[in-house]
């Protein structure tokens, strides 16, 4: 954590912590869901079909149930991300933004979450709390 001029550590700004917690929320969930595939031949679906992600992975040629093990290293980057988000690592915001710009293609409420995060992320007190070593 990073300390104040009289040595105390500092805690993050509302906003960071918004930030923080809605990418571990997308990291654990693409986790949850990537392992769900895996181990039980089949992804959660809502309403008994797969998200709007499925729809855009198949229109371009992709077939949406391979992606289990992809969804599983997406959301443990994201994780391992959130812990240097919370750590305040340098490497850590750079990251972050580039996962959310990437978690936009999970359509949906995915995508909501992305964006959001990333807005909070690109927030001045959020950018200067993450960025600074």
């Amino acid at each position: 954590m990073k300390r104040d001029a009289q040595g105390a550590k500092k805690s993050l700004p509302e906003v960071a912590w918004l930030a923080l917690i809605l990418g571990f929320v997308m990291g654990a969930w693409m986790v949850f869901e990537g392992w769900h595939r895996l181990a039980y031949g089949d992804y959660i679906r809502l309403g008994g079909r797969l998200g709007p992600w499925a729809d855009l992975a198949m229109a371009i040629g992709l077939d949406p149930m391979r992606f289990g093990g992809v969804f599983i290293v997406w959301g443990v980057v994201w994780l391992i991300t959130c812990a240097g988000l919370f750590l305040q690592r340098h490497w850590a915001w750079p990251v972050a933004v580039i996962l959310a710009i990437g978690s936009l293609i999970y359509c949906g409420v995915g995508t909501v979450v992305a964006a959001i995060t990333l807005i909070l992320l690109c927030l001045k007190r959020s950018r200067s709390a993450f960025r600074t070593a």
